[in-house]
């Protein structure tokens, strides 16, 4: 269904364009052109947090840290299996989904670590990952607390999803 809404939407643009009388596929160039520069500047810095939670991830670091919390989660109601996937996802979507793959493998899908992280995965926002590409591809330095905040929320969908994954099951 999505599919045909978006080959909807590219037909309702290219013929409003048509009959805006506006050269549709020059246009369609000169943005590709403008987003060149965006790339280039935003490439490094997601190619860094890529590199970094492939290390965190590989070298077991993610795994140590969870069982380090695991006393304190415990008591907070949360499995402390899931934390790799808490830490990982603002960060990273695509980490994330290989973190939930693991999880997927090591405890199945339907089990309640396994629906937990699943209903975590689909609650919460690759919050870095976003600020890091929006503000540096139009070079804002100083972003105050937006960073803060909205890892902020991200803690608070996660654990709401955690609280609802357990009311479901």
């Amino acid at each position: 269904m999505s599919e045909i809404i978006i080959l909807l939407l590219v037909a309702l643009v290219i013929l409003y364009s048509v009959k805006r009388k506006v050269p549709v596929y020059d246009a369609f160039l000169e943005g590709a052109k403008e987003g060149i520069p965006v790339v280039g500047r935003t490439f490094a810095n997601l190619l860094a947090v890529i590199v970094a939670i492939g290390v965190a991830r590989d070298s077991g670091l993610l795994d140590l840290f969870a069982s380090l919390l695991s006393p304190l989660l415990s008591k907070l109601g949360i499995q402390p299996e899931i934390l790799p996937l808490a830490i990982v996802k603002p960060i990273s979507g695509s980490g994330a989904s290989a973190v939930l793959s693991d999880i997927f493998i090591a405890y199945h899908p339907d089990s309640a670590i396994g629906k937990t992280a699943s209903v975590m995965a689909g609650s919460t926002e690759t919050t870095v990952y976003i600020c890091a590409l929006y503000f540096s591809s139009v070079g804002i330095k100083n972003t105050r607390y937006a960073l803060p905040v909205a890892l902020l929320a991200d803690v608070i969908g996660m654990y709401s999803a955690i609280k609802i994954a357990a009311w479901l099951l």
